[in-house]
């Protein structure tokens, strides 16, 4: 089978699909040159190749255009033939036997190494054993899918190549693939399996003593903390890959490191820093040569320079990363340097230019289903129209962002029903194999009844008592799990309900009367529609931590870390909210506060505890935050640590409050002293991120005088 000869006519049936890649570069000839003579100079040069491929509509001359035209040409074809080439070849493999499946799958294994899909070239031969070259395919497969964003089919794959490597014990290579996983799995946003199987691809190649691959895994995952604001244990596992990288003269990440911690500079650190690493880090991969490591480089840099307005210099390093982009068929990164090229032309304040770059960024995130680049588009749309002075448009692009954040939500949410609803039906059949089972234990004694009578009367007994207890255990598990289902279903139906239909209306109301209103009211509108959909996000993110625990789909991850640090961001938001409600707040801690525990878990328990202060605080009140060192003693062992305390002078608690605290079954939702809204659910959702690191609650509480909430954690 000739499998070249067979790809021609798929080739250019191929061809058509090129008229995106095409009119996104003609988008940038067109900033440079007059449509009118860009179209008589080019048709002069280029009048025999257009009309034989029917691609070209618009053509432009000029050095730049002509180099263009070249990249059009050349990615197109080689986008078309590659991508073909791949499916095709593993179609043709499967197909064939013997020496000529052997040629085929090196042929498969060469495509994707120049292609730069995978950093290993595997040549096979007639000894190697033929599951072995089967996973080596399936895993380049795999990789030309995640990097057409075809995710679902990237994981049939990757999983058929683990179930081979674990019948042939091949450790090393099932290192990789279970690394190939966690990234598809961070794709598409299945955090709790990217996470797993990090784990694995870094157990396996400790083991096996592949220390290139355990580091680049640590890197990963290190970027995977960054992209989840977990900064301090993403930038400290990304530093010890750098050392680590360094010392094994891994010069590609040593590149892929500095240019991680120069965007996290760039983000939230120092610009000057940021400069430095990044352009360290695109000399690297220029000596290096290979095009992804350069595109990603680029675009770093060209984000640097972005911010420190430098135009005239960005622009062409963005236009070289998405040229190369373009030749590596990543669809993500088309995506994502079309996006910063947006930024670039609106930085510039040319509006038109960032609305197409911005739109094909769109168009790309879309057909791969990137709802998170989507997400963030789509506000930059919004953010451009907005300053462009077209309410309209921008209106229009905001619907679609929240509309989108919106699905996200409700597919979580859903997802936490759907949770409930398993853990629900399981339990009543385990209580139901209970219960027959009991019944089997009844009838199996009743058959053994020759014992002596006393014997017979203590087992009827022991029965007696064994199915008094299942029964009232089975009572109490399904009175906590109703209980459960209804605060869930009735938050849903009342808390989350009430606010959506408030917000409906009043932008109804908005949109009848945006003509007739001025610009005072409908600020003051604004502010109001503002304030409901930020109480109402504070309850989702209550309600979503929830049942979170509840489902065992909140991890804990220990580290070591300063609690001062981790908490400042929100200090901030909370002596806003309290100056804003005329409430004081004070806070007493040291300048470091070192504990070992989960930062996030920690962060948003002292959070909820701040905030439940505040709102039941009347104005003229005091909330104080108090961090103290303290050593404790437990089982002869003498602990150091910090005590956590938040008090206030508010409302307080009586005694029969406190004693149904904690209680699901006998929680209510409380309006605060100004009539903020809650759920009932904060300091449950507090209670057990506390008890997850070993420590207690504790409440002091007086009707009409304040109450005081505190925790011990150790170092």
């Amino acid at each position: 089978m000739d499998v070249r000869k067979n790809n021609q006519k798929e080739i250019r049936a191929l061809a058509e699909k090129t008229k995106y890649f095409t009119e996104l570069l003609i988008t940038q000839c067109n900033s440079w040159l007059s449509e009118e003579e860009g179209i008589k100079n080019v048709k002069k040069d280029m009048s025999k190749r257009s009309k034989k491929s029917g691609l070209f509509k618009k053509l432009f001359a000029g050095r730049s255009a002509r180099i263009i035209i070249g990249i059009i040409l050349s990615v197109s074809f080689s986008m078309a033939v590659s991508s073909q080439n791949a499916d095709s070849l593993y179609t043709a493999y499967s197909e064939a036997r013997g020496a000529e499946q052997i040629r085929l799958a090196n042929e498969l294994c060469d495509l994707a190494h120049r292609r730069e899909i995978v950093d290993t070239l595997w040549v096979f031969s007639a000894d190697d054993h033929p599951e072995h070259i089967r996973a080596q395919a399936i895993y380049c497969m795999s990789s030309f899918a995640v990097v057409k964003g075809e995710y679902q089919k990237a994981i049939a794959f990757i999983e058929e190549a683990i179930s081979i490597n674990e019948r042939m014990n091949n450790l090393s290579m099932l290192a990789r693939v279970y690394g190939k996983l966690a990234i598809t799995y961070i794709y598409i946003d299945q955090i709790e399996n990217a996470i797993s199987n990090f784990e694995k691809s870094i157990a396996l190649s400790s083991a096996t003593g592949d220390i290139k691959n355990e580091t680049k895994t640590r890197y990963q995952l290190g970027m995977f903390y960054l992209r989840k604001n977990r900064h301090e244990i993403g930038v400290q596992t990304i530093e010890n890959v750098l050392s680590i990288a360094r010392r094994i003269n891994d010069q590609p990440l040593v590149a892929n490191c500095l240019g991680a911690i120069g965007e996290y500079n760039l983000q939230y650190g120092d610009i000057a820093l940021a400069t430095q690493v990044i352009t360290e880090s695109l000399a690297i991969c220029r000596e290096i040569g290979t095009p992804k490591l350069i595109e990603d480089g680029l675009s770093r840099l060209g984000m640097v320079q972005i911010k420190t307005g430098e135009f005239d210099k960005a622009e062409p390093n963005l236009l070289e990363a998405l040229e190369l982009s373009l030749q590596s068929e990543s669809k993500i990164s088309i995506a994502f340097n079309l996006m910063t090229l947006g930024d670039l032309k609106t930085a510039q304040k040319m509006f038109k230019e960032a609305n197409r770059y911005y739109e094909q960024s769109v168009a790309s995130s879309l057909e791969i289903q990137n709802s998170n680049l989507l997400s963030v588009t789509y506000d930059k749309l919004y953010q451009l129209h907005r300053a462009a002075d077209e309410p309209a448009l921008a209106l229009e692009w905001l619907e679609k962002c929240i509309l989108l954040d919106d699905s996200l939500y409700y597919v979580e949410m859903n997802n936490q029903i759907s949770n409930f609803q398993i853990k629900y039906e399981t339990a009543e059949k385990e209580l139901e194999i209970e219960r027959q089972q009991t019944e089997i234990n009844r009838h199996k004694t009743r058959q053994n009844g020759l014992v002596s009578g006393l014997s017979v009367t203590f087992i009827l007994l022991a029965l007696l008592v064994n199915i008094v207890r299942l029964r009232t255990r089975r009572a109490r598990v399904l009175a906590e799990t109703n209980a459960t289902k209804d605060k869930f279903f009735s938050i849903i139906s009342h808390d989350l309900k009430n606010p959506a239909i408030a917000q409906r209306d009043a932008l109804q109301l908005l949109l009848d009367n945006s003509d007739k209103w001025d610009a005072a009211s409908l600020s003051g509108y604004y502010k109001k529609l503002l304030k409901s959909a930020d109480e109402q996000v504070d309850l989702l993110y209550t309600l979503l931590n929830w049942a979170q625990i509840q489902t065992g789909r909140m991890p804990y991850i220990p580290s070591q870390f300063n609690m001062i640090d981790v908490i400042r961001p929100d200090i901030g938001l909370i002596k806003n909210m309290a100056e804003n409600k005329g409430v004081i707040f004070n806070m007493f801690a040291p300048p470091t506060a070192i504990i070992t525990g989960d930062d996030n878990m920690l962060a948003t328990a002292i959070r909820n505890l701040l905030v439940n202060a505040v709102k039941f605080t009347a104005q003229g009140g005091r909330v104080t935050l108090d961090i103290s060192p303290c050593r404790s003693v437990t089982k002869r062992v003498s602990t150091e640590g910090f005590t956590i305390t938040v008090s206030d002078t508010g409302t307080g608690m009586s005694e029969e409050q406190m004693n149904h605290l904690f209680k699901i079954d006998r929680q209510r939702s409380q309006r605060g002293t100004a009539g903020e809204p809650g759920s009932g659910l904060g300091l449950i959702v507090c209670k057990e991120l506390i008890e997850k690191h070993g420590s207690r609650l504790c409440i002091e509480s007086e009707k009409g005088k304040g109450s005081r909430f505190w925790f011990a954690i150790s170092v």
